[in-house]
């Protein structure tokens, strides 16, 4: 009984302390806001101005939307300000084939103009005066312009761009432009663009004109397909890498001086696969199946590891590979069933050196010429004792 009475005791102990030690329980008033209003937000986001109609006059640099599709027939956008954006929001800017242009630049600098479409535009979708300001154009599709599509100047950029079906030249551009994971398809010209310019990532379909290069552009990892000319017309320094370049009804690169073409698969063009003039590298390519040569080079060049097979099919003038200069080297290549030679040095015996190549069932000669000193003589390759020789098979 003892025991009991002693935790009776101490639980009552313990009530009495809880109870008494909450202090005050009374509020100390009504709850005071804690969030931000939508105007304390809104004044941390970025101001942008709305674009409601046409003609709009801008002239102060900052952001501006569009907020509905808007008929060129009625005027176009101006620009007169440096660092300005116009989100076209999904919507459209239509020309109806007869509106002027689209959006002009005729002062400032650094315009980007994103998400949307500009389409049937007469004069231009998009025009800077004189090419002396950089556009950068972002996910804008370009559609049935009669005009030139965009005008811009140097360092202007594009990407994840659409054009289709615009008749004259879908982006002209001055030096250093780059043109990224974009697609042409049905155009006059897709494009011409200026020395130091990137094209990369982009798909080339039914267009008319050939991708016109000034000297010194890359071409990377682009396919090229059914344009109805020249694919690639490039100048002196280009480079042309990892592109699948097939039926065209024309060659498939054709470039000056001082080019590289590497790592490409060129087949099934209406003429040559590949021409270059002096002093290029055409290394590790599959040129197949095209009308005419399948490689044609100047003097001083490197042809170097390509498979070079079944081109000019029924025409025994043609080569699978075919220099014209001397003072090349033709090393490592592959070329068989060609309708007329496999090798074809024009310079004759000892203009170019040919060594280590590979050449079969070719329609009229294996090798021409297939002799001379900078010739490695033709043997088996189970008896080779020269290492620098060229395999018939």
């Amino acid at each position: 009984m003892k025991t009991t009475s002693s935790f009776a005791c101490l639980f009552l102990a313990v009530c009495l302390s809880t109870s008494f030690g909450q202090g005050l329980l009374t509020p100390p008033g009504s709850p005071a806001p804690t969030m931000k209003t939508l105007d304390q937000l809104d004044a941390k986001l970025e101001k942008r101005t709305p674009i409601s109609s046409l003609p709009y006059n801008l002239n102060t640099s900052g952001s501006y939307y569009l907020t509905t599709n808007l008929l060129t027939t009625a005027g176009y956008i101006s620009v007169n300000a440096n660092n300005v954006t116009i989100d076209l929001n999904g919507f459209t800017m239509d020309g109806l084939t007869t509106g002027s242009f689209g959006i002009v630049v005729f002062s400032g600098n650094n315009l980007t103009v994103r998400n949307g479409v500009i389409r049937g535009i007469n004069g231009g979708g998009v025009g800077v005066d004189g090419r002396s300001i950089a556009c950068h154009f972002e996910n804008v599709q370009e559609i049935n312009d009669a005009g030139t599509g965009f005008w811009c100047g140097p360092g202007s950029s594009f990407v994840n761009c659409g054009f289709y079906g615009n008749q004259d030249q879908a982006i002209v551009g001055d030096v250093g432009t780059l043109v990224k994971n974009c697609i042409f398809v049905s155009n006059g010209i897709p494009f011409s663009v200026g020395t130091g310019s990137l094209i990369t990532g982009c798909t080339f379909f039914t267009n008319t004109g050939s991708l016109q290069l000034d000297p010194g552009v890359t071409v990377s990892d682009c396919s090229l397909v059914g344009n109805t000319t020249t694919h690639i017309s490039g100048s002196d320094g280009d480079q042309i890498l990892n592109c699948l370049i097939r039926y065209g009804a024309f060659s498939g690169i054709s470039l000056n001086n001082g080019c590289t073409v590497k790592n490409c698969i060129i087949e099934k063009n209406a003429q040559t696969g590949i021409t270059c003039g002096n002093h290029c590298v055409i290394e590790d390519n599959q040129v197949v199946s095209n009308s005419f040569d399948g490689i044609s080079a100047g003097s001083a060049s490197v042809i170097l590891n390509n498979l070079a097979s079944a081109n000019g099919i029924g025409n025994t003038t043609v080569a699978g590979i075919h220099t014209s200069g001397n003072g090349s080297r033709i090393e490592a290549n592959q070329t068989r069933n060609n309708g007329g030679y496999g090798i074809r040095s024009d310079g004759g015996a000892g203009a170019d050196v040919i060594i280590r190549n590979t050449a079969g069932a070719n329609g009229f000669l294996n090798y021409q010429p297939s002799t001379g000193a900078t010739f490695g003589t033709i043997q088996n390759p189970s008896s080779m004792t020269n290492t620098l020789g060229n395999i018939v098979f």
